[in-house]
């Protein structure tokens, strides 16, 4: 396993230093690992498994300091928590839904990677007016 701590991985600081929107957007879930992880199927072999939980325990720490970065930096959407930013990255970012999309339903991983960026997007950050001054209005119901 690797013995650099995850936070001060190249990727990971790289990811600190992006504007969210366009990190979201572009990144998806990285297909390297993505299609070499098995999905669903128990781990015979104790060293694969523990090698397993230990990427799932560092998604979930990854994940929990991006959620409190864009708090942090002013980017989550008004009423959404850290913990639930934390668990809508999680899920977005795991292999089961990459498997239930590209590899059972058929779709390509670029499609993959534009819709989960739009999905975050949404979920999680302010949408900001051209301007970036303030929270753009998408159904205000008080015009008239």
């Amino acid at each position: 396993m690797n013995d650099v701590q995850l936070l001060d991985r190249h990727a990971v600081v790289g990811v600190l230093d992006a504007e969210p929107g366009e990190h979201l957007r572009h990144r998806g879930l990285d297909v390297r690992v993505a299609e070499a992880l098995p999905v669903g199927v128990a781990l015979p072999d104790p060293a694969a498994a523990d090698i397993w939980e230990q990427m799932s325990a560092e998604r979930l720490t990854g994940m929990t300091h991006f959620a409190h970065h864009l708090r942090d930096e002013g980017h989550l959407r008004r009423g959404v928590s850290v913990a639930e930013a934390r668990d809508v990255l999680w899920a977005y970012n795991s292999v089961e839904l990459w498997d239930l999309l590209v590899n059972q339903r058929g779709w390509a991983a670029k499609r993959y990677g534009r819709w989960i960026g739009d999905q975050l997007v949404g979920a999680l950050l302010e949408i900001r007016d051209t301007a970036g001054t303030e929270p753009a209005r998408t159904n205000d119901r008080r015009t008239g």
